[in-house]
């Protein structure tokens, strides 16, 4: 499975089985979704450099529309729920109303973001690498990925091998 197939399969078709019935769960996955983003357009970068996940991160808000870009997501979202499991004081998550709202909630304004709208915005984010002619997705046809099915030994286990460039 080459980079596009792997946006389209895991990040679009995936994160979307689970942002109805888990939207908690779907932020956490956007969240690494928007970082991986910015690695695509990075193409000079090895993908497992350490100390760049906030470059990444930025750079694949980018993508998004500008409201995004007005309060700092790294730290309050990919950051609070990649490491503690919760979002930090200045956002909170919502599966139901309008996207970047802002509330008062126990005393603290708070953005409010909701989780069928991010997911629209985190799609649309994720077609543009697949139809940009300059990022890392359409450089290489290579397999950016390979499943390895342990079936040999009948195991049910399986591994997710990445390809390093």
């Amino acid at each position: 499975m080459n980079a596009k197939e792997f946006i389209q399969k895991e990040l679009i078709d995936g994160i979307g089985k689970i942002v109805d019935d888990c939207p908690y769960i779907a932020f956490f996955a956007m969240a690494a979704g928007i970082e991986f983003l910015g690695k695509c357009q990075c193409v000079q970068d090895r993908w497992n450099l350490n100390g760049n996940s906030e470059n990444y991160f930025n750079k694949g808000l980018e993508l998004f529309p500008t409201h995004y870009q007005n309060i700092d997501l790294f730290h309050s979202l990919r950051c609070g729920l990649l490491h503690c499991c919760l979002p930090e004081n200045q956002i909170a998550l919502s599966c139901e109303g309008n996207s970047f709202r802002k509330e008062i909630i126990y005393g603290e304004e708070r953005t409010i973001i909701e989780c069928n709208q991010m997911y629209n915005d985190f799609c649309n984010a994720c077609k543009s690498i697949i139809d940009d002619n300059t990022a890392f997705v359409q450089k290489t046809e290579q397999p950016f990925y390979t499943i390895v099915d342990n079936s040999t030994t009948a195991s049910t286990q399986t591994y997710l091998v990445v390809q390093n460039k």
